[in-house]
C-alpha cells in the first residue's frame, strides 16, 4: 500500500478556525489569480456581497481550494441559492443583517476554472448576477490521491445567541490501492452534519463501523425530507441528487476514516448538510464527486 496513505495529514483543523460572526474569510485571496467580487444594487428586498477565489492549498501534495461567500447586507433576511457554487441557504435559517455563510471546495491541483455566468438566486428577489469558480476535472499526480471535498460555515440564533456552525467532508481517493479516506467534522458548538455514505460507494454499516470506534454511536439513515424541512429553494438545490440514505453526525474532533478494496464510487454528485444544534437546515453544500470516478 502507498505509504502516503497511512500518513495522509489531517490539515483541515489549521485551515479553518472559526471567523467572527460576520464574514471574516482567513486566507480569502491570498495570493494569484485575484478573486472575484460583488456587491448587489441595494432594492426593497436585498443587498449583499459575494465573492468567490482560488488559491493553493495542501502540505504532502499540490491542492487547490475554491472559497466562497455571500454576506447579507440588508434589513431584511436573505436566503439563496447559488448554484455554480453549489451553495444553498433556506428560508427557515436566513442569514440576518451582517451575517455570512461561506463554503470552500478542495480539489486537485488546477481543479477549477472561472464562469463569467454563476447568478445567485434568492428567496424573494429573483436572480442577482455573479462570477464562480466551478470545478473541472485534472488528472492527479501519479504519487497522490485524487481530491474532493466540501467545507460550509453558516451563522445562525440558538437561544437568543448568534452563533457560527462549521462542517466538512473531504474525500481522498487512491485508485490503485482501492483505498478511501473520509475526513469528517461538524464543529464543537454542537451543529451536525449529514451526507451520504452510498455516493462513494460504502454502506452505512460500513461508515456507522469506523464511527463507533470514535465513540459515535447510534447511527441511522434517513432520506433528506426526513431529516428536514424543504422550501422551494432548497428543492432546487437537491434536484437530481439521490435523498435516500443520509446518515446524521456529530463530528466534534475530525476523524479520519479508511475504507479498503473501493472499487467502485456511484454517484457523480452529492449533498453535504450544515444543521443546527436543533436540527434545523442551516446551509446545504453540492460535492462534486465525479473526480474521483474518474479515477477508476
Amino acid at each position: 500500500m502507498n505509504s502516503a496513505i497511512r500518513f495522509l495529514p489531517m490539515i483541515f483543523l489549521a485551515l479553518t478556525s472559526l471567523p467572527a460572526l460576520a464574514c471574516d474569510l482567513n486566507g480569502f485571496d491570498s495570493g494569484a489569480p485575484a478573486a472575484e467580487s460583488g456587491q448587489t444594487s441595494s432594492t426593497a428586498k436585498t443587498h449583499f456581497t459575494w465573492g468567490s477565489d482560488i488559491d493553493p492549498w495542501g502540505n504532502s501534495y499540490a491542492g487547490t481550494k475554491a472559497q466562497h461567500f455571500i454576506e447579507n447586507l440588508h434589513e431584511k433576511n436573505l436566503s439563496f441559492h447559488w448554484p455554480k457554487a453549489g451553495i444553498l441557504v433556506p428560508f427557515d435559517d436566513p442569514l440576518t443583517i451582517g451575517k455570512c455563510s461561506d463554503a470552500t471546495d478542495f480539489g486537485n491541483e488546477d481543479s477549477f476554472v472561472i464562469d463569467f455566468d454563476a447568478p445567485i438566486n434568492t428567496s424573494n428577489d429573483g436572480s442577482k448576477g455573479a462570477v464562480a469558480y466551478v470545478r473541472v476535472q485534472q488528472p492527479a499526480s501519479e504519487e497522490g490521491p485524487k481530491i474532493s471535498g466540501t467545507q460550509i460555515r453558516a451563522s445562525y440564533t440558538s437561544d437568543g445567541e448568534p452563533r457560527r456552525a462549521i462542517t466538512w467532508l473531504v474525500a481522498f481517493f487512491f485508485p490503485e490501492d482501492q483505498v478511501l479516506q473520509l475526513d469528517l467534522y461538524s464543529g464543537e458548538s454542537g451543529s451536525s452534519m449529514a451526507f451520504r455514505p452510498e455516493s462513494f460507494g460504502l454502506g452505512v454499516e460500513q461508515v456507522a463501523g469506523q464511527l463507533s470506534e470514535f465513540g459515535i454511536e447510534n447511527v441511522q439513515s434517513k432520506s433528506i425530507d426526513e431529516l428536514v424541512k424543504l422550501d422551494d429553494l432548497a428543492s432546487q438545490a437537491f434536484e437530481g441528487i439521490e435523498r435516500n440514505n443520509f446518515i446524521q453526525v456529530t463530528v466534534q474532533e475530525q476523524v479520519s476514516l479508511k475504507f479498503s478494496g473501493v472499487t467502485e464510487i456511484p454517484a457523480e454528485e452529492t449533498s453535504i448538510l450544515l444543521l443546527s444544534p436543533e436540527g434545523t437546515l442551516l446551509a446545504a453544500k453540492r460535492l462534486a464527486i465525479w473526480p474521483l470516478i474518474d479515477a477508476n
